[in-house]
């Protein structure tokens, strides 16, 4: 019956939103409202950006009663019972195989409720889970707050909390980004935790965001302002990269063409000098095989972009050593 009324006011609401009136005599029951948690009366004390922005959401509306989220108050629990120690970043923020430990919980939930027999959640798959995501192995944990008396942009503090949202709005902080002046530490922390939430491989709409805070960081010299925290970024931006370039090829533009979009935050990651010096090798691989191995071996992005080249130096060293083989047998002869 609940279910009846909830589906009929939806319904009325939506017809009269059309038409801008209501059906004289029309009662409708007052939806629940959502208290929120009585004690969070204020900012909590030493709570970054990041944390911030999610305590400055508004409260989320319990008008849909789905099966859904049954599914995501059985997670919650067990989230409580099982990771109590775990932090929000590291629940929500660290990506293992393409999945927070939050997403991993709740599709493996799902399975377990459609199929218990098939799909068990006991004890070994709690360890499992515990190795897979392990809180010290986070590089999100390496990002500490040094000052919490350090102020934070206003617009960057609002432009977190619209990204945070549960139906984010990125723009004002890919705004930000755009106009911005270099970030304090703790204004940097933030935007790197925030970085982890992202999945670049989501390419229509989070991969331009995660390219903007890379451009970012080059364009601040994050790197040589802090070099601490930019050290715990440098795999991130590698992987943003690299899919950043998938997303080029299958694009079929060329390798020059990649180079010439994001020539500036490459450098976070590559030898510019080397990579510039294998470009105008034009094809000719084995002249320039030690700056190829070098760039190569450098990075994921490096191997991504080079990877082929290192194939054609490998065929023409095998090809020397067979004709240098040939020539003293018909010597020998």
């Amino acid at each position: 019956m609940i279910y009846i009324v909830l589906h009929y006011n939806i319904n009325i609401d939506c017809i009269c939103s059309r038409f801008g009136t209501r059906p004289p005599g029309l009662k409708v029951p007052p939806m629940a409202r959502d208290m929120g948690d009585p004690s969070d009366t204020g900012p909590k004390r030493g709570m970054t950006l990041f944390e911030e922005a999610d305590r400055l959401q508004p409260p989320r509306s319990k008008l849909r009663r789905s099966r859904k989220q049954s599914v995501d108050a059985i997670v919650h629990k067990k989230l409580m019972d099982n990771f109590k120690d775990y932090d929000k970043v590291t629940i929500d923020a660290v990506i293992i195989e393409g999945k927070s430990l939050r997403e991993k919980l709740t599709e493996d939930t799902q399975t377990h409720i459609d199929s218990p027999r098939d799909n068990p959640m006991g004890a070994n798959y709690y360890r499992k889970l515990k190795e897979l995501y392990k809180p010290s192995a986070s590089p999100v944990l390496a990002l500490k707050v040094n000052d919490q008396r350090l102020a934070v942009n206003d617009r960057l503090m609002k432009a977190m909390v619209a990204a945070k949202a549960t139906i984010p709005n990125r723009a004002p902080l890919v705004e930000y980004l755009a106009t911005g002046t270099r970030p304090n530490q703790t204004e940097l922390v933030g935007i790197c935790k925030y970085a982890f939430s992202l999945k670049p491989t989501i390419t229509t709409t989070q991969l331009p965001v995660a390219l903007d805070i890379c451009k970012w960081m080059a364009k601040h010299a994050i790197a040589n302002h802090y070099p601490t925290e930019m050290d715990t970024m440098l795999p991130w931006i590698d992987m943003v990269l690299v899919q950043a370039y998938i997303h080029v090829k299958k694009s079929a533009l060329r390798l020059q063409t990649f180079i010439e979009l994001h020539r500036n935050t490459l450098t976070l990651i590559l030898d510019m000098s080397l990579v510039d010096k294998l470009i105008a090798a034009k094809g000719t691989w084995l002249t320039v095989s030690d700056a190829l191995n070098k760039v190569v071996s450098s990075s994921k992005l490096g191997h991504k972009m080079f990877a082929f080249a290192c194939e054609h130096v490998l065929a023409a060293e095998v090809k020397a050593i067979i004709d240098k083989q040939i020539e003293a047998l018909q010597d020998q002869w």
